[in-house]
């Protein structure tokens, strides 16, 4: 009995061992920590009583100090019996194992094995005069032969068993037909790449999904996310359709899939025959490419500059069968070092990771002109004041604001229990509306006007709205009737430009009004008209107007594939501000003169939203459940200021 005990433990110490120090992930490991299970079930008992009942035959001995380490291994022999049947527990039931149960493991097994050999050699050592019986040494013989063999059973058949499991396989490599028109590099005009050199299996990419097993919270925000919705929101498939239809290919698409679509860029589905919401994974950018890009290309070159590296499968990970589905979940969550290698890189809360896709210009291989910087929020944020070179305690990245800290049970959580929200609440209001989305609405909306509240960085960002409208004392020319005032619009806690993205597409302006207080008549009025704001000569407007090589304003459907340059390109940098000159002309007023500005913000203008009318029936998807006629997306009125001058004049003869 004592062999096989003895036979049993030398296997858990060596496959414990393997598990502690591997750092690579094979089917032995994999199936040696399935067997490190069991056979801890099977020796549990036998093994306790015996030690239990050796200490007992061995109280009253003269060998003391192998009595004190006896009691010392039976000690961590509890501790370790009881820290792994909770850890075992622990993956098979609840989301993760606590890090406590795995080292208050992994460390009194460690002692048990230095006390046992301890033992052992104290023991040689007294007995080391006496007489050598050879009768003794051929049970010695015998003993350690079966204890041999004990421990290599287990070991033979987790070999034997894990060169006979089959692994997922995957199909990388261009598909038939695949269209290179811009060279080699399957991916161009995007600067994207993956660790293969070529087109990867859609499975490596684009089932999130199977995520939600473990990170049920974490899935359904994103679920709700800009990043979810980046490859099949209305906007980006009829600007993707009218791109396609005009250079005959779905080619040159790569460009914007890169960073719209790459979980479908990278699997190859760019090119003849694509079908937007058909063929397509209406997956954006899914958990696994987000989690998989560890390296970038060219520093922050942007365009989808990023290298992706697919995830290291565990046994059964593409199994359809329930049981075999549990135990590769409590293989990740038994073993999850490599799971965390694998979806916690070196970029994971890096800034450098957003941009490789927030930074973006149009290169000549797709305008057939030259180079046109557009949106760049990660430079706006690296030169502005919430980054701090030499305090980086006082910086604030893109994590700390649009993936804010909230309370979880996702074993992912930190000591404190709180994950970072994968709803990256930003200023797009266009698919929550749509999808009938009030929490992610509500958000977005409270995030725009300033009024979210985010506990741990309150110190280090600025009080008050986002964007904040001041109306300075107006100057009144009694002899000439004219009132002259000025607004401030000042960028307050946004961490980059505002407004940022695509500016031919977005707009915030001024709505700004001139009452008698006493009537309510309106005497001067700015930028009222919703429908067509940017008709208004008087209305100012942040916002970017693309021109083509003829210098005519007409990258109106953000095709900028024929966009070479931008005017009158209006933002406002990092903690800046920038002063509106006002002047109205005032007849007479009864009673006090009161003067309202609003900013207000969308998503899309008003030329913009006709285009999106006129797109063909195709663009319908699951996340519109709106209809497109007379649609007049949402407006969020961001911030304002309101001052009343109490005087009056007379009508002038």
């Amino acid at each position: 009995m004592l062999s096989f005990l003895l036979g049993l433990g030398i296997f858990e110490s060596a496959s414990g061992l393997a598990l502690s120090f591997t750092r690579r992930l094979h089917n032995s490991v994999e199936i040696g920590l399935l067997f490190h299970v069991l056979v801890g079930f099977i020796i549990l008992w036998p093994l306790w009583v015996y030690l239990v009942k050796h200490l007992q035959i061995n109280k009253n001995s003269q060998e003391t100090v192998s009595i004190w380490i006896g009691k010392a291994t039976l000690l961590f022999a509890a501790a370790s019996f009881i820290t792994g049947f909770v850890a075992t527990a622990e993956a098979a039931f609840s989301n993760r194992v606590s890090p406590f149960m795995r080292v208050g493991h992994q460390w009194s097994s460690y002692l048990v094995m230095f006390l046992l050999l301890a033992h052992y050699a104290y023991f040689r050592i007294r007995h080391a005069q006496e007489k050598n019986i050879k009768d003794g040494a051929r049970k010695q013989t015998r003993f350690w032969i079966w204890a041999a063999i004990t421990a290599s059973t287990p070991l033979w058949l987790t070999f034997l068993i894990a060169n006979e499991i089959q692994m997922p396989s995957y199909h990388d490599g261009l598909p038939q037909g695949y269209d290179l028109k811009y060279g080699n590099n399957p991916f161009v005009p995007s600067n994207a790449m993956t660790s293969s050199k070529t087109v990867m299996d859609p499975q490596r990419l684009a089932n999130s999904k199977s995520c939600k097993t473990c990170h049920p919270q974490i899935y359904r925000e994103w679920k709700a996310s800009a990043h979810h919705w980046s490859s099949s929101d209305i906007a980006y498939r009829a600007v993707s359709n009218l791109l396609a239809k005009e250079k005959g290919s779905w080619s040159t698409n790569r460009y914007c899939a890169g960073c719209h679509a790459p979980a479908d860029l990278l699997s190859g589905k760019y090119t003849q025959g694509m079908i937007l919401g058909k063929t397509d994974s209406n997956e954006g950018s899914s958990c696994s490419f987000c989690h998989g890009v560890h390296h970038l290309i060219n520093g922050t070159e942007g365009n989808g500059n990023y290298l992706f590296s697919p995830a290291h499968d565990y046994l059964f990970t593409d199994s359809s069968m329930r049981f075999a589905q549990d135990v590769n979940y409590f293989l990740i969550r038994a073993y999850p070092q490599i799971h965390k290698d694998d979806y916690a890189g070196p970029l994971e809360h890096n800034p450098k990771l957003c941009s490789s896709c927030h930074k973006q210009y149009i290169p000549k291989i797709v305008n057939n002109y030259g180079f046109v910087q557009l949106q760049d929020q990660y430079d706006d944020w690296l030169k502005g004041h919430y980054h701090h070179i030499r305090h980086p305690e006082k910086t604030l990245n893109c994590l700390d604001c649009h993936m804010r800290l909230v309370p979880s049970q996702d074993p992912a959580r930190n000591s404190a229990g709180m994950i970072h929200s994968h709803r990256f609440i930003a200023a797009n209001t266009v698919m929550p509306w749509l999808r009938h989305d009030q929490k992610q609405m509500r958000m977005t909306e409270e995030w725009l006007q300033g009024k979210a509240s985010v506990p741990e960085i309150q110190s280090r960002w600025a009080q008050g709205a986002a964007v904040q409208v001041k109306i300075k004392r107006p100057r009144f020319t009694l002899s000439k009737h004219i009132l002259k005032w000025d607004i401030v619009i000042t960028n307050n806690k946004v961490g980059h430009s505002f407004p940022t993205g695509p500016l031919d597409l977005i707009e915030a302006w001024l709505q700004v009004s001139v009452m008698d207080g006493k009537t309510g008549e309106v005497l001067y009025h700015s930028g009222e008209n919703l429908n067509a704001s940017t008709s208004n000569q008087h209305t100012f407007i942040l916002r970017g107007i693309g021109i083509d090589r003829d210098g005519k304003e007409t990258i109106t459907r953000h095709n900028l594939w024929d966009m070479v340059g931008m005017k009158e390109k209006r933002s406002i940098f990092v903690g800046a501000s920038q002063s509106v000159p006002y002047a109205a002309l005032i007849h007479h007023i009864t009673g006090p003169l009161i003067i309202k500005a609003v900013l207000r913000y969308r998503k899309f203008n008003p030329v913009f939203m006709r285009f999106l009318r006129s797109s063909p029936s195709s663009l319908k998807t699951l996340t519109q459940s709106r209809s497109l006629k007379n649609i007049h997306f949402p407006i969020v009125d961001m911030s304002q200021d309101q001052i009343t001058l109490p005087f009056t004049l007379q009508k002038s003869s």
